[in-house]
């Protein structure tokens, strides 16, 4: 079995880490608005594989601005922060009380 090796060049993303994070993190949420937040998600997850060892501390920096995005996106809009990261949920009637109230169950959407 043969490794495989993705091609990274240098400044693909549009993102310096040698920038301030305010500064990185604007030009990240421009980007995540325009080509959406699981491709710049990708991206920044794929540099902080591949730089573990050989720069922890940019990889730090990219695993740090890959959840932000993550969480501050869902798709293509804008939301704040934490909400990206949740999980859609829906209501499922179990049954009803004895005053005649429905009984909900929140159940997690499975993914398609």
């Amino acid at each position: 079995m043969r490794a495989v090796r993705i091609k990274v060049r240098k400044g693909t993303l549009g993102v310096h880490f040698k920038n301030k994070m305010a500064g990185r993190r604007l030009t990240e949420r421009k980007l995540a608005h325009r080509i959406g937040e699981k491709r710049v998600v990708g991206k920044l997850r794929a540099i902080q594989v591949f730089n573990k060892n050989r720069n922890p501390a940019l990889a730090a920096k990219a695993r740090a601005d890959a959840k932000y995005i993550a969480g501050s996106f869902k798709g293509k809009m804008p939301v704040k922060y934490p909400q990206g990261l949740s999980q859609r949920k829906y209501k499922e009637i179990v049954g009803r009380n004895r005053d005649g109230t429905k009984n909900y169950l929140y159940v997690l959407r499975r993914s398609r």
